[in-house]
């Protein structure tokens, strides 16, 4: 189970840092549908997986995917929300954020416990669909541009953040001193560095970092990357100690996970309209 939930993660950090890229090439409506459309794919493949060695190949073609979705969304809300109306629109954005974690156990558990778990994945497909139409409907396309794609930079962020993500996924069970996580923490901290610096000297770079040199927007990203942490390793451990160690239903853990989100649910877009 631990390896299906890291090859999803892995190949999503793959394609993430190269959305903008795709979007300024290709277009930022087509690139949508198009990513929509491979996540469908994954998610009916996954459903239809025969053993756990096809489940995890088809979680990294369903997360190739999905790692796209994030950047764009959040792109196209940042153009078509006017600045001052943008706090609002972050805080009605984040109600998905937090209810899908919480409703994702409680759907899957009732799914697990009374249906199929293949019924997980299915499950996305009239969704999905829905979000291709709405795609192909409303969104407008932007204007197209060749920047260069920076390979080196992708391969190395690529091979860094996997190989860290892999490392820290499977040290608690194969151990710190195992030379396997060992040698992909030292791989991926060794090609994480390699690509700041690179991306600093570089002309056209896959992702600016130079922005980081505004202290409020250095600030802001450490305090979210510290209240990621806290908030997303409560939603990950807490379904683990409730089935594993208070052998609760897959359907009651859910249950057990639901309040929080609804208070999140509520408070969002208060926070974002103040």
């Amino acid at each position: 189970a631990q390896l299906v939930i890291s090859a999803y993660l892995m190949a999503s950090a793959i394609t993430t840092p190269a959305a903008a890229f795709l979007c300024a090439r290709f277009g930022i409506k087509r690139v949508f549908i198009f990513s929509q459309a491979g996540f469908l794919l994954g998610s009916v493949l996954c459903g239809v997986a025969w053993n756990t060695s096809t489940l995890i190949l088809f979680r990294v073609v369903q997360g190739l995917a999905g790692g796209l979705l994030s950047p764009i969304a959040m792109t196209l809300l940042f153009i078509k929300i006017p600045p001052q109306d943008r706090g609002q629109a972050m805080g009605i954005f984040g109600i998905p954020m937090m209810l899908g974690p919480a409703i994702g156990p409680t759907l899957g558990g009732y799914l697990v416990d009374y249906w199929d778990w293949r019924w997980c994945f299915y499950v996305n497909v009239p969704v999905v669909l829905v979000a291709i139409v709405i795609g192909i409907a409303w969104i407008e396309e932007m204007p197209k541009s060749f920047a260069k794609f920076d390979l080196l930079g992708f391969t190395l962020a690529a091979t860094g953040f996997s190989s860290l993500l892999y490392a820290l996924s499977y040290a608690p069970s194969w151990g710190w001193g195992d030379l396997r996580i060992v040698g992909l923490l030292v791989l991926g901290s060794v090609s994480l560095v390699t690509w700041v610096i690179l991306e600093l000297r570089s002309d056209h770079p896959m992702l600016d970092l130079r922005i980081f040199k505004n202290k409020g927007f250095a600030l802001s990203m450490g305090l979210t990357f510290i209240t990621t942490i806290g908030l997303f390793s409560a939603i990950f451990l807490l379904p683990i100690f409730l089935q594993n160690v208070r052998r609760m239903s897959a359907m009651n853990t859910g249950l057990m996970l639901l309040p929080t989100a609804l208070g999140a649910m509520i408070t969002m877009p208060i926070s974002g309209r103040f």
